[in-house]
Formats: C-alpha cells, structure tokens, sequence
C-alpha cells in the first residue's frame, strides 16, 4: 500500500476532492483524519472507509479559526500519534453578505488556513523524520480573469506559500506541493457542470472535452502523498484536461 502507516489529515473532507481523496488515501493504507465544517455525509463517508477497512475519523471544524485548525492537528497527533501528511483542501469563494466579508472569508479558509495548518503540522512531522504538505491551489490562481477576486488572490497565494514554505523546510525533509485543479465535477462546481449552456462553453476551452472527476484530482494528492514523490516539492502540478494551455477562457 502505497501509504502504508502514514497519518494523514484532508480537510474540506465532506464532498468532492475532499471526500474522494481521504478514501483513496484509506483504500492506501493511511490513518485518515478527515475535517470540514459541515458533517452532513460524515457517516456515509466513515462507513465506507470502514467497510473497505480502512481507518479513519470526522472531525467537525472551521478552517477560517486557528483554534479549530490547532484543534485538528493536536487530534490527529492524539489519535494516531503523529502525522505524516496534511492535505490542504478546504476552500470556498466567500460566504459573506458584502465583498468584504466574502474577501475576508476566502483568504481566511482559502490561504491563511494553509500557513496555519502547515506550521502547526510541521512541528509533529520533523518528530516523524519529515513528511508531505499537499495545497488545494487552483487554475484560478495561475492567470487572471478565472473566477471572483478574492478566489484568484487566495489561490495565486498558496502557490506562492507553497514554494516559500517548500524552501524553508526542505532540510527537513518536508515537501511541500500544490494541486491546481481546473473545472472538476463536484459541488463547489455544480453552478457550472450542472448547466448545458454554461459546459459547452467551458468545453469549447478543455482539450480533452469535459470536466474532471474528483478521484482524478485526489490520485494527484495520493502520489504527493507517497514516497513516489520523494524528490518532489516546491513546485505545482495542474489538473486540469489541458484548459490553461488555451489561454483566457469563459469562467462565468
């Protein structure tokens, strides 16, 4: 098993990317903490796990706090004795009422969860001999023009966290990795995959002609993940059907 033993935490765990990628990492092997702040699919998700025999835990958590965020790597410490792997996941495009509050939000849960996470994480993975921190980035943050502005400027950011933090931790054997999806099938995205107008033009963009699928982008995280990406770190890898090689696309 390609994550045998390893203690991984995947936070926006709920649905989509999330979801499939802490039963991947379970179907591997890995003791999984699974985290978002709404549990509504908790148990279908633990059950599965369960079923396949795997072994993993829900915990309930918002990634806009930095207790909470504290909270959920001292309990995977607490509960497997360590940690290994932290999946940077979460995100949204903002839940407030005004721009400011949807700004504050997207750089909250988006960005600064991911500096939180990571240096929290760091602390217990050097007591491991080192370990893998993977960032949910997206397309959005590699060109402008994609998404909202607060989306664009919190995503362009954990691409460049993720090279300092790969810089200043490699001698410490910590890797340090972005996944940049492009459209993917999942909740986040129904707006968009779930209208026919709104997909034949996104389609007219995407060299292979549809959106991705959630387990496409989580066997991206999975080889982060593992000791098949031992010399990789501080760099991005985009997961998206070959859309940005077209340029500036249709977004919304």
């Amino acid at each position: 098993m390609r994550l045998d033993g390893k203690v991984s935490i995947v936070t926006g765990g709920n649905s989509g990317i999330g979801k499939a990628s802490a039963v991947l990492f379970a179907s591997e092997g890995a003791k999984v903490v699974i985290v978002d702040v709404n549990d509504s699919d908790k148990d279908k998700i633990l059950a599965k796990i369960r079923k396949d025999g795997g072994d993993a835990v829900f915990l309930t958590a918002d990634m806009a706090k930095v207790e909470d965020i504290k909270r959920m790597v001292e309990s995977a410490v607490d509960t497997y004795g360590g940690l290994d792997v932290l999946f940077n996941n979460a995100g949204t495009g903002g839940r407030g009422r005004t721009a400011e509050e949807e700004w504050d939000d997207a750089l909250a849960v988006n960005l600064s969860s991911v500096f939180h996470a990571s240096t929290a994480a760091i602390y217990h993975m050097v007591k491991r001999g080192g370990g893998s921190i993977i960032s949910t980035a997206s397309v959005a943050g590699m060109e402008i023009g994609f998404a909202e502005p607060q989306y664009d400027a919190s995503k362009a950011g954990i691409i460049g966290l993720t090279r300092q933090l790969a810089s200043e931790y490699g001698r410490l054997n910590i890797r340090v990795n972005g996944i940049c999806p492009g459209l993917i099938d999942t909740p986040f995205a129904k707006h968009i995959t779930q209208n026919s107008e709104r997909m034949a033009a996104f389609k007219r963009d995407i060299a292979l002609q549809r959106a991705g699928r959630a387990e496409e982008v989580a066997n991206v995280a999975l080889f982060l993940a593992s000791d098949e990406s031992s010399y990789v770190t501080g760099t991005y890898i985009i997961v998206d059907g070959g859309w940005t090689i077209h340029g500036r696309k249709y977004w919304t």
